[in-house]
Parts: C-alpha cells; sequence; structure tokens
C-alpha cells in the first residue's frame, strides 16, 4: 500500500512541478529490488511500512 501511495503522490508532484522525469524500478532475479528510480538514476527510492528497518531492508540501494 505504501509504494502505491508513493506512486500516486509523485506522479502528482511530477505533473504540479512541471518536472519531467521518469519513474520506474527494477529487480534483479536474486530478488534484490528497488521500489522507484527517478530521472536517470539520480534518486533511488526504498518504500518501506515497518516500524524498523534493518540493513536487510536496504541492499537493494547498495
Amino acid at each position: 500500500m505504501r509504494q502505491h501511495q508513493l506512486a500516486h503522490d509523485s506522479s502528482l508532484e511530477r505533473s504540479y512541478s512541471g518536472l519531467h522525469y521518469d519513474l520506474s524500478h527494477w529487480r534483479l532475479s536474486t530478488g534484490v529490488e528497488v521500489d522507484f528510480i527517478a530521472g536517470e538514476m539520480q534518486v533511488a527510492i526504498e518504500a518501506k511500512s515497518a516500524r524498523r528497518i534493518d540493513d536487510d531492508d536496504l541492499k537493494g540501494l547498495r
């Protein structure tokens, strides 16, 4: 649910701000993923809804 809301909010922000950048994601066959990539890999976002985040949750950003 958090990922869906973040994607929606990002879409609105891109519209209202006049900034035109792609929003995508990637996932390896090993299961490592990044939820959102903005632009030409300028920003990577990992969306989590857990109260605590550990190193394993961020392995896609490394």
